[in-house]
């Protein structure tokens, strides 16, 4: 049966029964804050898969992400949203290493795709024989301009990043 709810952010969200408890899932697994590692109870034999670089397991005939379980585990209740990795290595499932995102903060939050620069955010326009600048929010290319220099374009991406995605911002 869907659900229909607003979450603490003020957006509204589907949700399906996900089908398990803290209690239930404390009672089969074992959650290790600080390596983000999930066991068996009572064993030592760790569980799971990678998919995408992200760890996720079977509980009760169902396949989780561990970074969703984790937050389950910690807090008593399934994230609405998303889970971001702060330090961007999806496997890193610690407890420090999770928070909370919309999906622009968790898009912010990735590394540079390949460009001709080299650097994020910024690429060379052969229209204009010119670097250019450009960052993506709310789902729309913004253009935040073009330069001789390299370095500058960079520094036009990072001041944007930082003052669009605050903490979420890697440059």
């Amino acid at each position: 049966m869907d659900l229909t709810r607003i979450d603490d952010r003020g957006y509204a969200r589907r949700r399906l029964r996900m089908g398990i408890t803290q209690n239930r899932l404390k009672r089969l697994l074992e959650y290790n804050p600080k390596t983000g590692i999930f066991t068996r109870a009572g064993h030592r034999l760790s569980v799971g898969s990678l998919d995408r670089g992200y760890w996720r397991l079977w509980v009760d005939k169902k396949l989780y992400y561990t970074h969703r379980l984790a937050w389950l585990h910690m807090t008593g209740k399934f994230p609405f949203g998303e889970i971001d990795h702060v330090d961007g290595n999806r496997s890193n499932n610690s407890w420090s290493n999770l928070r909370r995102a919309t999906r622009s903060q968790n898009a912010a939050n990735t590394k540079k795709n390949t460009n001709t620069s080299g650097r994020k955010g910024v690429s060379w326009d052969k229209q204009t024989q010119k670097w250019r600048a450009k960052i993506q929010h709310h789902y729309r290319s913004v253009c935040l301009g073009r330069y001789d220099a390299l370095d500058k374009a960079a520094t036009a991406y990072a001041e944007a990043a930082k003052k669009i995605f605050g903490e979420y911002a890697k440059l």
